[in-house]
């Protein structure tokens, strides 16, 4: 079994991702975007259409790859609906 998906991510999926400077959300996304990565990186937010200048997408399933890696940065109280969506991806 190879780990290159968690190491060597070709994609990022930036679960709360935020433009709300101080947040995690936005801490995480300007650290992905800042540090030379070079795959995809892919912000999801319910109530952005765009974070940082890159398109935001409302669920999981509107990216259009289904990301190497999901990064999960959104309160405890919204993870329920969240794991339930991510689960039925594969």
């Amino acid at each position: 079994m190879s780990l290159d998906k968690i190491f060597r991510p070709k994609s990022i999926a930036l679960i709360g991702a935020s433009d709300n400077s101080g947040s995690v959300g936005y801490i995480l996304m300007k650290n992905l975007t800042g540090s030379g990565y070079k795959g995809s990186v892919y912000p999801v937010s319910l109530n952005k259409p765009e974070i940082l200048g890159i398109k935001a997408y409302k669920t999981v399933f509107q990216l259009p790859e289904i990301a190497d890696l999901a990064i999960i940065a959104i309160q405890q109280k919204q993870s329920r609906m969240l794991w339930s969506s991510v689960g039925r991806l594969e």
